[in-house]
């Protein structure tokens, strides 16, 4: 649970600065609206779907499998979109 609300933490943090950055002044309500409504109304209620459809149709370890493939992946496309640290001067 620990290394859950630490990933939500970071996940929803910068997602917030996000919304900051590309919704200024006026609209910052309408981001902020379309920020909840599509991560967590769209992407809960798709993700429930189709974990529910693996579950009956491929088995609980299929579903395991396919979500720990999801995350890898995940993980992958941040490491490759993330620019590299500068090195502090020795």
């Amino acid at each position: 649970q620990s290394l859950h609300a630490a990933s939500f933490g970071v996940y929803h943090s910068v997602a917030i600065d996000l919304v900051h950055r590309h919704f200024t002044g006026r609209l910052q309500g309408r981001g902020q609206a379309l920020y909840s409504s599509v991560s967590f109304g769209a992407g809960a209620s798709l993700g429930s779907l189709a974990s529910g459809y693996l579950w009956v149709g491929v088995g609980p370890s299929a579903t395991y499998y396919a979500a720990a493939a999801v995350a890898a992946l995940a993980w992958l496309v941040a490491w490759r979109g993330l620019p590299a640290a500068a090195s502090p001067a020795a």
